[in-house]
């Protein structure tokens, strides 16, 4: 699922790492568990393999999705941050979700920008698919995304939300999940990266 890329700011700026903060095997740490995704949901979830190499975020793609403000963006153009690579999961009725975890110090001045590249984008188009409208989440001022309809029908949604010195992003297919589900997923993320594993 390549809609990450969508999310983002411009004015773009290169941030690398600095000394102290966390590597990226300390932010896997943070990545949520089958168990707390059995909580959050209600149901199993299986955890594939952990990808780490190529791009892995925050953006995870780089492929144009015909939305400037949104291909400009800090958060969908893989710009230094340091990430934990993107943890995979599915169930065994073909639901999929990823999680991705960025240290970024600025992420609630990035949510913000994101969320305005959001409001100008109503519609995002990749090569490997139809076009994709886009309907913004409001969950508050540290989260923003949007669910991607085709046809009316919402087919999957991204989250991304800062919370202390990092952002969690969340991608996943949407089947018709309430807002309370989403807002779930997000408490149980932050509650991992306060008593990480």
């Amino acid at each position: 699922m390549a809609l990450l890329a969508a999310s983002g700011l411009t004015g773009a700026a290169n941030v690398t790492a600095e000394r102290g903060d966390p590597t990226r095997e300390e932010l896997q740490l943070l990545l949520l568990t089958e168990e707390d995704l059995l909580e959050a949901t209600g149901k199993p979830w299986i955890a594939d393999r952990l990808v780490t190499t190529g791009v892995t975020g925050p953006a995870g793609t780089t492929e144009p999705s015909g939305c400037t403000a949104l291909d400009t963006a800090v958060l969908a153009q893989n710009t230094g941050l340091t990430d934990s690579g993107v943890q995979p999961f599915y169930t065994a009725a073909g639901d999929i979700l990823e999680q991705t975890v960025v240290y970024d110090p600025a992420g609630s001045e990035h949510i913000r920008q994101l969320d305005v590249a959001i409001e100008q984008c109503p519609q995002m188009r990749f090569s490997d698919g139809p076009a994709v409208s886009l309907k913004p989440v409001e969950f508050g001022d540290s989260v923003t995304g949007f669910r991607a309809l085709i046809q009316g029908e919402s087919r999957s949604a991204v989250l991304v939300a800062a919370y202390k010195q990092y952002v969690v992003e969340l991608v996943l297919s949407d089947d018709a999940y309430s807002d309370a589900f989403f807002q779930n997923l997000l408490a149980e993320a932050f509650e991992q990266i306060d008593h990480p594993n």
